[in-house]
């Protein structure tokens, strides 16, 4: 589970209230140009689309 003094968890209580559950919030990317391209090029031809409205 790679648990750390600086792992960071979020709490969810169920909606009845009985139950608590913590969850690991994983650490952003990094590099957010690459992810940003990453998404352009799996849409291109949406982008394309939208270039052209």
């Amino acid at each position: 589970m790679n648990v750390g003094e600086e792992t960071k968890f979020e709490k969810i209580v169920s909606p009845d209230g009985k139950s608590i559950t913590f969850k690991k919030i994983e650490k952003a990317t990094p590099n957010i140009l690459e992810v940003a391209n990453g998404v352009y090029e799996d849409h291109r031809n949406l982008m394309k689309r939208l270039e052209e409205l």
